[in-house]
């Protein structure tokens, strides 16, 4: 099994370190500790992205105002 270092994963991520680092350290993304130690897993990555997806905004249909005077 492969794991990251928070350099390696935030490289992978195309994020800062800083803002990987404190995500994990409020428990906000998927992390493993070795000891104090601080890793990814490739599933921990994969979440991450996961968790990051966002769908289609979809418009809401336009609708006329017209008054009926």
């Amino acid at each position: 099994m492969r794991v990251y270092t928070p350099a390696e994963a935030a490289r992978l991520l195309k994020v800062s370190e800083s803002w990987l680092r404190k995500k994990a350290a409020a428990r906000v993304i998927p992390c493993t500790f070795f000891g104090k130690h601080l890793r990814f897993s490739e599933d921990d990555l994969a979440a991450i992205v996961r968790a990051g997806a966002r769908g289609p905004v979809v418009a809401a249909p336009v609708t006329s105002r017209r008054s009926s005077t």
